[in-house]
């Protein structure tokens, strides 16, 4: 059974992560080396998220289910989907092994982990199995924030919480 995929849950994870993810470190990171680093993945993350975001308003998505995963038929245009979505894994992938906070790179190793068994024992699922390992290392997030907090980086955690 196929279905048209519309609706808030594409939004998220072709919009709002590829934006979040390096924003949200960006906003914590008190080196300023870092913190510009930080701030071209962000713009990155930007750029992928309007470029999705347009796709998902001009061009249909379809859902079904085959081999008990969600498959997702994105009919976008080929070069630019491709582009996209490499730049999509980085902007996801990379900025915790580049924050200052010691305890990030568990969070970037995850994600790496994760997209990796995808890839090599999910191929042509990545979106609905990737989704699956990210909504599991949300755990992961939990606890560093509330990690953040113990150790007296309230300031930064305000300051996200303002904007």
């Amino acid at each position: 059974m196929e279905r048209s995929c519309h609706g808030i849950i594409p939004v998220i994870y072709w919009v709002v992560w590829p934006m979040l993810v390096p924003l949200s470190l960006y906003l914590i990171e008190k080196n300023a080396r870092r913190k510009k680093i930080l701030g071209i993945f962000t713009v990155m993350g930007v750029l992928t998220a309007a470029f999705l975001g347009w796709c998902l308003l001009n061009y249909t998505i379809t859902t079904g289910i085959t081999s008990y995963h969600i498959d997702y038929t994105l009919n976008y245009p080929v070069l630019l989907s491709w582009i996209a979505s490499a730049v999509y894994v980085g902007v996801t992938i990379l900025p915790p092994f580049i924050s200052g906070n010691k305890k990030m790179p568990l969070l970037g190793i995850l994600v790496l982990a994760s997209f990796i068994v995808t890839e090599i024992y999910f191929p042509g699922y990545i979106i609905s199995v990737w989704c699956y390992f990210a909504a599991l290392i949300s755990v992961v997030v939990l606890y560093l924030v509330i990690d953040m907090n113990k150790s007296g980086s309230n300031a930064q955690l305000v300051a996200i919480r303002e904007i």
